[in-house]
């Protein structure tokens, strides 16, 4: 279940061909989420392309709704 919400996260509006080394990281450095919730906000960043520069990565910097 983890695994098709980390992919359902990094799919929206993406091509699966464009997501799929991505995911395979991900799953790979965090495979449960017990093993993402300590990992450093840079290793995080490390495993996800970033092509929009207002993808919000924390809810603590998230803009003002």
């Amino acid at each position: 279940a983890y695994g098709v919400w980390v992919s359902a996260l990094m799919l929206q509006q993406t091509r699966v061909a464009a997501v799929l080394p991505y995911w395979l990281a991900w799953v790979e450095a965090f495979p449960t989420v017990p093993a993402l919730a300590p990992a450093r906000e840079a290793a995080v960043h490390a495993t996800r392309p970033v092509t929009d520069p207002h993808v919000v990565t924390s809810p603590a910097r998230a803009p003002p709704s």
